[in-house]
């Protein structure tokens, strides 16, 4: 696979590249010492593994999206739930620059829009159509 330039850093601002597996930062360097099995990393230390979403029915991150990653640090992905239902949800780098997905924001699906008969025009005079909801925030 070639080392294509993809974006740039959230941490270093470093070119991030694509590999087989992973979308990776240009300036990590990782080493395995192999006496004990681990791993090291020197200088930056981005990575995004392209299964990170598979646990939330997602296969992988796609190429399209990383680069819109990069550049909006969020991103829209479609998830699908054990019951095997679909949804969409932002997934965002939080403060420690890992990946999360915003489980507390709905996405709303663009639909087409059906003209409304006069009669039918939703008017939201009761409580029940103007509830809403706070969601605490973490």
């Amino acid at each position: 696979m070639d080392e294509k330039i993809i974006g740039k850093c959230i941490k270093c601002g470093g070119d991030v590249i694509e590999k087989e597996k992973y979308y990776v930062c240009k300036n990590r360097k990782a080493t395995k010492d192999e006496k004990i099995g681990k791993w090291s990393v020197e200088g930056c230390d981005f990575i995004v593994f392209k299964d990170t979403f598979k646990r939330f029915g997602k296969n992988k991150l796609t190429l399209t999206e990383m680069k819109k990653f990069l550049k909006d640090k969020e991103v829209v992905v479609e998830l699908t739930s054990k019951a095997g239902n679909k949804y969409k949800k932002f997934a965002k780098f939080d403060e420690k620059w890992n990946i999360a997905i915003d489980f507390n924001t709905n996405i709303k699906e663009e639909k087409e829009e059906k003209p409304v008969k006069e009669e039918e025009e939703n008017t939201a005079e009761t409580a029940e159509d103007t509830l809403a909801f706070n969601v605490p925030s973490k």
